[in-house]
């Protein structure tokens, strides 16, 4: 696994990396110019951010206080700055630990503001209760919480399954998450993809009790499950943009065949 400045931004509050040696953190730590695509809140759509600060704790203390002989400060803690053209920005704080370790320990603004995946036109077609369980998702994901953060998503998984039942006519729905989607499949209201092996593993914790949840697990299926919703959103908003898009044609055919 190799990384970059930017893979940080996006990560939550505590995760880490080890690198080989001092110097290969040293170096990483010391590259300039990074660049990286997010979504920049300012500008509604995915735009490039560039690294364009970098200061350490001990810049941080001489300003602060040229007089002051008290001042401790730690040359381990880096602050860096992303910026967009528009100029908004978001700075992610890093702490080089020992055995070559790399820890990320703050960022501002969080995580969530620069999130594809919260901001996403997609998004819009969730409820307005489905909307809020999305977004403390995100914000329990960047804090560490996998736990809380998995079943807000789930409860947004569950909704959605819930409405493509209704839609297919399916009264009696099966015990086991992983049946459920089975039939929607089948049905034709999921995408194929949604059967794919991968998933048997989060199908089967979407049918377990929360007190048989272990933050590992939620945590590495988090994202699968993101997986899952954004690919029933965005079926769902592809199909609005081509019912839309019949509707127009058909309005357009029925004009020149008036004349």
């Amino acid at each position: 696994m190799t990384i970059e400045l930017a893979d940080f931004i996006p990560k939550p509050i505590g995760f880490e990396y080890k690198f080989n040696d001092d110097k290969t953190r040293g170096d990483f730590l010391s590259s300039k110019g990074q660049q990286t695509t997010l979504f920049c809140p300012n500008c509604g759509g995915e735009r490039g951010f560039i690294a364009i600060h970098y200061t350490d704790t001990q810049d941080v203390a001489i300003k602060l206080s040229t007089s002051n002989k008290n001042i401790v400060f730690d040359n381990s803690i880096k602050r860096i700055k992303f910026a967009c053209t528009c100029g908004k920005s978001v700075e992610i704080i890093l702490e080089a630990m020992p055995n070559s370790r790399l820890v990320k320990i703050g960022q501002y603004p969080d995580a969530t503001q620069f999130d594809v995946s919260v901001n996403s036109d997609a998004i819009k077609l969730l409820s307005k209760g489905d909307k809020e369980y999305r977004l403390n998702a995100a914000k329990a994901y960047y804090s560490g919480l996998y736990i809380a953060a998995f079943n807000y998503l789930r409860r947004v998984f569950e909704s959605l399954v819930k409405q493509a039942e209704t839609q297919a006519d399916i009264t009696e729905p099966k015990q086991y998450m992983s049946d459920r989607v089975k039939e929607l499949v089948e049905k034709g209201v999921f995408d194929e993809y949604l059967k794919d092996t991968g998933f048997s593993v989060l199908y089967k914790l979407l049918s377990s009790g929360i007190h048989e949840l272990s933050e590992g697990e939620c945590e590495k299926q988090y994202l699968v499950l993101q997986d899952a919703i954004d690919t029933i959103l965005e079926d769902k908003l592809h199909e609005q943009i081509r019912q839309r898009r019949r509707e127009e044609n058909s309005k357009k055919l029925n004009k020149i065949n008036s004349r």
